[in-house]
């Protein structure tokens, strides 16, 4: 994985053992907050294990207190504009996702296409070309939406 088009130009994480996608996200184990664990994990972040601290497995930024309307790739940004492991996220082919939304696997099955469209019909690609998906709930399934 460190030797993907996406990780060639970092140097040295602060928290290797962070490196990967699934160790971050497993790190949520205890977590309770209003950021979800894969949209945390997708920008760096893994669980700190105390209240809802999280820091950039790369940069070591650390981050807490997060507000409802706060955006956790804004903040990243916001704090540590030079993180390597951000500017390697302006690499990442375009379909990757940056938000998403958690479904009931039963809505979806007993939802008609109208319905659907109707009730997340919003969801469309952001201005920077990244896209909104749908998780369904406990699975890390996702599907970008061009609506």
């Amino acid at each position: 994985m460190v030797n993907s088009p996406v990780y060639k130009d970092l140097i040295a994480p602060c928290y290797p053992e962070y490196s990967s996608f699934q160790d971050r996200l497993d790190s949520y184990g205890k977590w309770n907050s209003m950021q979800t664990p894969y949209n945390l994990a997708s920008n760096g972040f893994f669980f700190a294990g105390y209240s809802d601290c999280v820091r950039c497995f790369q940069c070591g930024l650390g981050l807490r207190s997060w507000k409802p309307e706060e955006n956790v790739l804004t903040q990243h940004e916001k704090y540590r504009p030079t993180c390597p492991y951000l500017r390697s996220l302006d690499k990442r082919p375009s379909n990757l996702c940056t938000e998403s939304v958690t479904l009931d696997p039963v809505y979806l099955t007993n939802t008609s296409d109208e319905d659907f469209l109707e009730n997340f019909g919003d969801l469309k690609p952001f201005d920077s070309g990244k896209k909104k998906c749908l998780k369904f709930s406990k699975h890390f399934t996702l599907i970008s939406l061009f609506i």
